[in-house]
């Protein structure tokens, strides 16, 4: 009995012991980059090995070893983490799948080119890269996983594809450096927490996404513009469960000071409150609000004290029960469709606003000029800022600093 007591006493220990004999293990190094090979295939993997990777790393789509030729296919999980002398990896062609946690914590790392072959990226791939600046995805890439791109304080730029159809949990969080980015219309689901503290300035949420998540926007301290783009098909607000997510008060936004705010279709769940149990948006420094053809049916902008223009693009007003604030009524500008004054001036909830006027506008032009992400601000030729192109001709001034003017017809 005590030679067995002691037997099971040691076992954890072996298996210790094994785990860290096998930590660096490879199969074989060609050029200073360490593989695993399957034989039954000839392919082989980039692994870790005795040495951390340093400096700039060509992975090419194929090796050599002992006259047999293998073709690599991935970057297994921590191929190249904590490399803190990591400045740039290139990826050729032919490599399909880059695994959990590939580069993660590699400060250092400033590039990465990525192949065309590319299909698969792991979670956490690129978390802590704090020196990684931007990143063309590969089209061939349906999801931007849990954490890809948590911590990358330099990151300014990503290109992703239109095959990407979910961004999941925290895949952008403290992403402080992007201040845009551009949403492909193939995407469905944005996770929770995805660009939360990140440095997004304004951000254009396509009709092709169905279900986002709490906190998916929240804490952006820049973020001042948030278009939900027009369309017929409802967006879905969620809660999620997570040990390891934190979801507050369960805003869409938290903290981000919101000035400009387009609704452009149903949203459900969508509530404004001081009630910290439902789901809710800040609009506590909204100064311009509006709404599509598809917006809510029901509308609370009451703690809105800030409001100076509330755009209609809807025809009916007696479709739409609102509520804003004395303030608003007094003080803010309601601008509604060419022909709806009237309607509106009778209506309960709208016919409270003092002051209420016509604008025309260009329904293509807007759809053209609002999916194009990278628009800061709109103005009249007086100056005015607009959340809208007005018919006539219109300054447009992007998140680059250009401006531009265009006619409306």
């Amino acid at each position: 009995m005590k030679k067995t007591h002691i037997t099971m006493k040691l076992l954890p220990i072996l298996a210790a012991l094994l785990t860290c004999i096998n930590v660096n293990a490879y199969d074989i190094e060609v050029d200073n980059i360490y593989y695993d090979v399957n034989l039954d295939d000839m392919t082989a993997s980039v692994t870790s090995g005795d040495n951390l990777y340093t400096g700039n790393i060509v992975i090419p789509s194929s090796i050599a070893y002992k006259g047999r030729e293998f073709h690599v296919v991935s970057l297994d999980n921590i191929s190249f983490k904590n490399c803190p002398d990591l400045i740039s990896v290139t990826i050729r062609d032919g490599i399909e799948d880059i695994k959990a946690y590939a580069f993660s914590g590699s400060k250092k790392l400033a590039e990465v080119v990525l192949p065309n072959t590319l299909t698969n990226l792991g979670e956490n791939s690129f978390e802590n890269c704090e020196s990684l600046e931007s990143l063309e995805i590969p089209n061939g890439i349906k999801s931007i996983p849990n954490r890809c791109f948590t911590g990358c304080r330099s990151l300014s730029h990503v290109n992703i594809p239109q095959s990407v159809t979910t961004i999941e949990q925290r895949a952008f969080y403290f992403c402080s450096s992007l201040s845009h980015i551009e949403l492909p219309h193939s995407l469905q689901r944005i996770g929770a927490e995805a660009f939360e503290w990140s440095g997004l300035v304004s951000i254009s949420i396509p009709n092709s996404v169905s279900t986002i998540e709490a906190f998916a926007l929240g804490n952006c301290l820049a973020l001042q513009n948030v278009i939900f783009n027009d369309g017929n098909t409802p967006l879905v607000m969620l809660f999620v469960s997570s040990e390891d997510i934190d979801l507050h008060e369960g805003d869409l936004f938290g903290a981000s000071p919101l000035e400009s705010l387009h609704i452009g279709r149903l949203i459900s769940n969508i509530t404004i409150s001081e009630d910290l149990n439902i789901l809710r948006i800040n609009v506590t420094k909204l100064k311009t609000v509006s709404f599509g053809k598809y917006s809510n049916k029901s509308l609370d902008f009451t703690y809105a004290q800030e409001l100076e223009e509330v755009y209609c693009k809807f025809t009916d007003p007696s479709d739409v029960t609102v509520s804003f604030s004395n303030k608003t009524y007094l003080n803010a500008t309601l601008f509604v469709p060419t022909g709806t004054k009237e309607k509106f001036e009778k209506a309960d909830g709208w016919k409270n606003f003092f002051s209420i006027q016509e604008f025309d506008m260009d329904e293509t032009a807007v759809k053209a000029i609002k999916q194009t992400n990278g628009i800061k601000q709109h103005y009249n030729l007086d100056g005015k800022k607009l959340p809208y192109p007005n018919k006539g001709v219109n300054i447009i001034r992007s998140s680059n600093g250009e401006t531009h003017k265009i006619l409306i017809r």
